[in-house]
């Protein structure tokens, strides 16, 4: 779906669960930390980590990543399955409700062109509209954009650290 900045990626590691959560707390500030940053770590992401799931957040000023990932330890033994959910967004409901917001102010763009083909384009509701349609249309744009230009920095960070 074009402009939809979610996307669910399996990778397949030889590490047990409570290795890829050690390697990943390498690398993750800890939410439960105490608000306790040491230093001498470089931290690319901040979250919850456990040896089940994962739940983290971008925050590295020089790591081009996904915004928000998401896993889950599948597996067991030296046998484990990672899946990751990447996204722009931290819930699919924003998205949905962007996708919402857009096609109903689309359906009162059009329902009033139809309506009033000569008053409309002098209207300001109307041209207020139009404006809110296209920079919701650029909101999601952008995202999708530089979603789509994190997605292989992302998996290079977890594929090098679990050596998946």
């Amino acid at each position: 779906m074009f402009g939809y900045p979610f996307k669910t990626i399996y990778l397949k590691s030889n590490l047990n669960r409570n290795e890829l959560e050690q390697q990943l707390k390498e690398i993750t500030f800890l939410s439960d930390a105490q608000f306790k940053i040491d230093q001498s770590k470089n931290y690319t992401f901040y979250g919850e980590v456990s040896n089940q799931d994962f739940n983290v957040e971008t925050f590295a000023v020089h790591s081009t990543a996904s915004n928000f990932v998401n896993g889950l330890f599948r597996g067991v033994e030296n046998n484990t399955f990672i899946i990751l959910r990447i996204g722009a967004l931290k819930f699919r409901r924003i998205f949905i409700l962007f996708a919402a917001a857009i096609l109903t102010i689309l359906g009162f763009l059009i329902h009033d062109v139809y309506l009033y083909p000569y008053y409309s384009m002098h209207n300001a509701f109307f041209i207020s509209l139009a404006a809110l349609e296209m920079v919701m249309i650029g909101i999601v744009w952008v995202k999708y954009r530089n979603f789509k230009k994190s997605i292989p920095q992302t998996l290079e960070i977890f594929k090098t650290l679990w050596t998946s």
